[in-house]
């Protein structure tokens, strides 16, 4: 057995290769790898697998490649790479520090359970991430995303998910409005502290934001949950949705359930929804949608009637227009 003394640099290697890859191998660590102008600094497909300080400069596709189950890096740097890092068909990855500059693309996923901490995104040509199908279940805590041309991208799939924590996002002037870290079509993401301003957000449905609104809340409750649609191609099968709470019934009772909605514009429709399935005897969707005008709160209710003891999930839908808002207050139960 051997030990490294310092630091190894690849430099030139072959495009299409990297200087260090490990295929089906399992329970390995290296640290201090550095690779310039070849395919990818590392590709990594094994598991249980810790990589210390990895440098990127100028890699013709990847600064860093993870395929592998259960890995930790303790830090990348990156600089004019093709892309910061890919993680297609990874799972339980863990990096706590990540530096990037000039990267054309930041993150490439196709991973679930991922921690990204302590990273900056800079000077990108694209998105500063790019989920694939099968990616979510991400976690970006304490970074900054600045000066990339687009916010957060990804392919078509439900499924796709992420929660930003202390993170700072701007990108360059000149480009269309910000609608903030997410614009794919299907997907679901929150942010807590964005920007540092203390506001928590959920994204989803193309764009559209749902925001705790303190300025808007009916009787004594002291918020409500605003939720703006900003894509005319939502509808009842592709609503913005926002979770509620969870119900608990008794077998062979009726419960009603109401919740306080308010409408900027009639041409939005507020719904409360009960996904049916959750229990025995609430089989199909149960739904109320508001009738009120505009601008005026309205208690829209529900009856459950379970043949069985549970829990059920409520949710609220929105949609209709591009330019409207809806509210979601206070809940009262019979």
């Amino acid at each position: 057995m051997s030990s490294q003394t310092g630091e190894t640099w690849y430099s030139s290697m072959s495009y299409l290769n990297a200087p260090l890859t490990y295929i089906g191998n399992n329970f390995w660590n290296v640290d201090k790898l550095n690779s310039a102008h070849s395919y990818s600094t590392i590709t990594v497909v094994g598991s249980m697998c810790n990589i210390g300080t990895v440098h990127g400069v100028s890699q013709a596709v990847n600064a860093i490649k993870v395929d592998g189950k259960h890995v930790t890096i303790d830090s990348v740097f990156a600089t004019g790479c093709s892309r910061l890092s890919q993680h297609q068909g990874c799972s339980d990855l863990v990096i706590n520090a990540l530096r990037a500059t000039g990267c054309l693309v930041g993150l490439e996923q196709g991973a679930t359970r991922t921690k990204l901490s302590n990273f900056s995104l800079r000077y990108g040509g694209y998105e500063w991430v790019r989920l694939n199908s099968g990616a979510g279940g991400h976690i970006y805590k304490n970074g900054i995303i600045e000066y990339y041309t687009a916010p957060a991208g990804a392919s078509s799939n439900e499924d796709l998910a992420f929660y930003a924590v202390d993170c700072d996002f701007t990108l360059y002037s000149g480009v269309n409005p910000y609608p903030g870290p997410v614009t794919y079509a299907r997907g679901f993401a929150t942010t807590k502290n964005e920007n540092g301003n203390g506001v928590n957000k959920i994204y989803g449905a193309g764009g559209s934001v749902i925001i705790q609104d303190t300025t808007m809340a009916y009787g004594t409750a002291s918020s409500s949950w605003k939720m703006s649609p900003v894509s005319t191609t939502l509808s009842a099968d592709w609503p913005l949705y926002l979770p509620l709470r969870g119900i608990a019934l008794a077998a062979n009772v009726s419960k009603t359930i109401g919740f306080w909605m308010r409408r900027s514009n009639t041409g939005l429709t507020m719904k409360l929804v009960c996904k049916g399935g959750q229990i025995a005897g609430v089989a199909a969707d149960v739904t109320a949608s508001m009738t009120a005008a505009a601008d005026t709160w309205e208690l829209v209710q529900i009856t459950l009637t379970p043949t069985e003891k549970g829990v059920v999930e409520l949710e609220a839908h929105a949609y209709g227009g591009a330019t409207y808002n809806g509210w979601v207050s206070k809940m009262e139960m019979a």
